[in-house]
């Protein structure tokens, strides 16, 4: 069982003051009333005192509404601050800000489609307000109506490809679409242009977490801590991961800081409560879920987990918490599996059977009802049930291993990393990611011949498998044979991945061993502004820039790659890769 969300932020735009245009001279309350930087309270004022003058043109007045509809959306007043952008859209009808705001009220409210028809009308009067297209994609995406929400962002990114924010909400439609690879580029513009924002960090850690790269994700959460101490979703999400990593300590201790920082979080509670379950600490894990259902009286989930307490205290309480679950959330099909546990493990095989199969009804590929159930049917006597259930696991089971495979090599453990990529080939001989997964572990302990040969299985099934395609080139690379094929192997991959870090890396060793080292030393900077912290591209870029003379450059880059590894140079000697 695992935790129930990662949190992600939004990508809504703040609401914007508009000053006096062409005025010299700004009085004292204008001044007040036209800065952001101004108290909410005391910018409030000065705009009333303004409205209430009864000197200004209908032009001003409507600015002065709209910056007063601004401090009162500050203050949380959004009925007062919709008020104001009426007021301001009634006396300038074309002000575009006026509609951008009141949308951005809208929003604040949950009125997704008013706020939709504010920011339309904002972007047909001022068709390059890239907020406004940040501020729609916002909605849209609520909706899930994420290529919308693209469409909107691209368009926000033409008009100011500086706008971090427009790259945030964009990294977050992808993963919506699960397209996590072009999710995490976006993040990554997003960082560079605004890296003191923890936003595309938590984002960008959830991408790496739906990706299993479990060390990434920890790195990204780590930094969301770094930039925003109080940040309950960076503990919140960092526990969750530990939690996928088997860390169940580290898991509760973030749980607990997340809590301490938002004691209101009913998930925080339901998150803390699953890592307590994997402690075998049942009566911590009741009082978890309890508390969440205290904040969160429909949580489905937490019944679903405080039913599995139950279970593991041997309470029949158990079967009372999942037949809530299931009446709150029919399709649940986790909590019929749970139940269906249960009913295995008190010898009622035939109510076993029946929650497996609602389960499996709702979640065809669910490999452990699938399994369980096979129990069921041979403990009750259907043995050619049971021999038919394990027979459909055998593709799934690929899955599996292949997943458990993952999760071993980010551990550093490569024996059972490739063990379970080689069981996952067994069963489903046509798997090119497990071909190329086996051979990116074979790699990583210099077996470069049996790494070739398994990229070579992943290319035949899958030609453009780009991860395989960028390993090939590397190990080609390393071995300082078939380089024009190692070239030609890198290119592909880019094609397919541009800007890949670690392929221009690849491609620029390629490079250095056709002694072409203006074009290594060029491949290895593109590199490095993508991943400043990769030894090899610094120690690589170093010998480059030796062959060329370029000494002092060169020791620089050493110095930094010993700094970051210190077994660099052996690395580089072990395949006749000297200064």
């Amino acid at each position: 069982m695992s935790a129930s969300r990662i949190t992600i932020p939004g990508a809504v735009m703040a609401a914007t003051v508009v000053g006096l245009q062409g005025c010299a001279i700004v009085s004292e309350d204008w001044a007040k009333c036209q800065d952001l930087r101004t108290n909410p309270a005391l910018q409030l004022s000065a705009c009333s005192s303004i409205i209430d003058s009864g000197k200004e043109t209908r032009s001003n007045l409507a600015l002065a509404f709209n910056n007063r509809g601004v401090a009162y959306s500050n203050q949380g007043d959004l009925a007062r601050a919709i008020a104001d952008y009426d007021q301001a859209i009634r006396l300038d009808p074309s002000q575009a800000i006026a509609f951008n705001n009141r949308g951005v009220s809208y929003s604040k409210e949950g009125d997704i489609e008013q706020s939709i028809r504010d920011f339309d009308q904002a972007i047909e009067l001022k068709p390059d307000f890239a907020e406004a297209y940040v501020n729609r994609s916002s909605e849209y995406y609520k909706k899930g109506e994420f290529d919308r929400a693209i469409s909107d962002l691209n368009e926000a990114i033409q008009v100011n490809p500086k706008l971090a924010v427009a790259f945030l909400g964009r990294g977050l439609a992808y993963i919506g679409k699960h397209e996590v690879d072009r999710a995490i580029q976006d993040l990554d513009q997003a960082i560079s242009l605004k890296a003191a924002d923890a936003n595309p960090f938590l984002a960008r850690g959830h991408a790496h977490g739906l990706k299993t790269e479990y060390d990434l994700a920890i790195r990204d959460f780590d930094q969301v801590i770094i930039l925003s101490p109080n940040s309950a979703a960076g503990f919140d999400n960092r526990g969750y991961i530990y939690g996928m990593k088997g860390d169940h300590d580290l898991a509760v201790r973030d749980f607990d800081q997340a809590i301490r920082l938002k004691p209101d979080d009913a998930f925080a509670f339901m998150n803390r409560g699953i890592a307590h379950l994997h402690k075998k600490e049942m009566d911590s894990a009741i009082a978890d879920f309890d508390r969440a259902i205290q904040l969160k009286p429909k949580f489905a989930e937490a019944f679903n987990g405080l039913g599995m307490a139950h279970k593991g205290k041997s309470d029949n309480d158990a079967f009372l918490e999942f037949d809530e679950a299931i009446r709150l959330k029919p399709e649940y099909a986790d909590a019929y599996y749970n139940r269906g546990n249960a009913y295995l493990a008190k010898g009622n095989y035939s109510s076993a059977i029946s929650d497996y199969n609602e389960a499996i009804t709702i979640k065809p590929n669910f490999v452990e009802a699938f399994h369980n159930r096979s129990i069921a049917y041979r403990e009750n006597g259907a043995r050619d049930l049971a021999i038919h259930d394990l027979d459909q696991l055998r593709p799934t089971l690929a899955l599996g291993f292949y997943a458990r495979g993952v999760a071993y090599g980010s551990k550093g453990d490569g024996d059972h990393s490739i063990a379970d990529y080689g069981e996952a080939i067994r069963l489903k001989p046509e798997y090119a990611e497990a071909f190329n997964n086996r051979g990116a572990a074979y790699a990583a302990r210099n077996d470069f011949a049996r790494a070739i040969e398994d990229y070579n299985q992943a290319l035949r099934l899958n030609p453009d498998l780009e991860p395989a395609l960028s390993g090939r080139c590397w190990m080609y690379a390393l071995l300082n044979k078939s380089l024009r094929g190692a070239l030609t192997d890198c290119n592909s991959a880019l094609k397919l991945k541009p800007n890949d870090a670690r392929t221009l890396s690849s491609r620029g060793f390629v490079f250095f061993r056709m002694g072409e080292y203006g074009l290594a030393i060029q491949d290895f900077d593109s590199s490095l502004s993508l991943d400043s912290g990769s030894s090899i591209s610094l120690y690589a870029r170093a010998l480059a820039k030796r062959r060329l003379n370029r000494v002092s450059e060169s020791d620089s880059d050493i110095a930094a790659a010993r700094s970051l590894d210190s077994n660099i140079e052996r690395k580089f000697a072990d395949v006749g890769v000297t200064p």
